[in-house]
């Protein structure tokens, strides 16, 4: 094995891969800044040639469930159209996507491209981590590739060590040579470890591509000014991946928006904002609100602080008054608009500033 090789055979996979789907979830026990015990992330998301994204981002908690996030989000992109979906207000808002450059920031820092090192989008360049491109084919065109002259284990199996000094350094299954184990970041200005990812329970999922079903995130203190500081973690979490989909098992509804009773969107102009329907069901959607705000009292009922709880009586009666108000608003005149799926290449004009409302 060379290091040319090894390098082809990775890209060859991720040239083998053009549209992927999976659910992850974080796992008991990840250690993040700010995070209370008991609360996770976890999100849904679908990625295909030559761009188009669709990510459901959401928090739970072990009393709460993730549906339940009064700030759970659907940001959809594609080549026609650009819209988030706020959950709980049922409210669609379109934004207008302007990079012309790259794509928006919340897909370029999506974590599952940096654990697989794979960028999809070709009408979209690659991300850089510190100057660097973090997807493969980039990345190995740029760098000084070697094979380090010895096999290390990782996880109990023996792996290939690929490096690009004082970049970035590959652990490859040697007998899964599809199969990265592990990945090491390095900060160039203190020649330290910025990020750690580990990847396990890797499964073939079709057409030869190998996903792990496990991955931990560690991210380090690589700026601190000693080299005892430099290996603080910051950030230690572990998350489980499932209902992976790739290729042609991704079908082309996967991204559209499946849109709840009671949706409205909102359209702005440079006079006024107006809320137009979208689909029927404006009093299933008061109903909706009223069993969420049982669930969270449920919640705070057993000792649990949801995340938000600070933020509760703004949340429900920005929501309730809301929702009646624009109950009323469609009552009061004629709609033809039946509840179902939205498709992307319907939607309306574009009127928000890119980012204004991202997930």
């Amino acid at each position: 094995m060379t290091a040319a090789s090894l390098a082809q055979t990775l890209i060859d996979q991720h040239d083998d891969l053009f549209a992927l789907a999976l659910v992850y979830q974080e796992a008991p026990g990840s250690r993040r800044p700010g995070r209370l015990e008991g609360a996770y992330l976890r999100r849904r998301l679908a990625a295909s040639r030559p761009g188009s994204f669709i990510r459901d981002n959401a928090h739970g908690h072990s009393r709460l469930k993730w549906s339940d996030d009064p700030i759970r989000k659907t940001l959809l992109v594609t080549p026609n159209e650009s819209v988030i979906l706020e959950h709980l207000n049922r409210l669609l808002v379109d934004f207008e996507n302007t990079r012309s450059n790259g794509a928006l920031s919340t897909i370029q820092e999506e974590m599952i491209f940096e654990v697989l090192c794979w960028w999809p989008f070709t009408s979209w360049p690659a991300p850089k981590n510190f100057g660097r491109p973090f997807a493969l084919n980039p990345l190995f065109k740029e760098g000084d590739l070697r094979l380090l002259p010895r096999i290390e284990r990782i996880q109990s199996r023996p792996c290939y060590v690929l490096d690009i000094k004082d970049v970035v350094t590959f652990w490859v299954d040697c007998e899964r040579p599809r199969c990265i184990l592990r990945k090491d970041v390095y900060n160039p200005r203190t020649n330290s470890v910025a990020s750690r990812y580990e990847m396990d329970d890797h499964r073939e999922v079709g057409d030869g591509i190998w996903i792990p079903g496990r991955f931990r995130s560690m991210q380090f203190d690589s700026n601190a000014q000693s080299p005892q500081l430099r290996e603080r973690l910051v950030i230690d979490a572990a998350f489980l991946i499932d209902d992976v989909e790739v290729n042609d098992h991704v079908p082309p509804e996967t991204f559209r928006l499946n849109l709840e009773p009671g949706t409205v969107r909102r359209v702005v102009s440079s006079n006024a904002e107006r809320f137009d329907p979208v689909s029927d069901g404006q009093g299933l959607h008061l109903i909706s609100i009223l069993n969420w705000s049982r669930a969270v009292a449920a919640a705070k009922k057993a000792g649990t602080d949801p995340g938000f709880e600070g933020r509760l009586p703004l949340i429900l009666s920005v929501v309730a008054v809301g929702g009646v108000t624009v109950a009323l608003l469609l009552a009061a005149r004629p709609s033809t608009s039946r509840a179902g799926t939205l498709n992307p290449t319907t939607l309306g004009a574009n009127t928000l500033k890119q980012g204004s409302c991202q997930p």
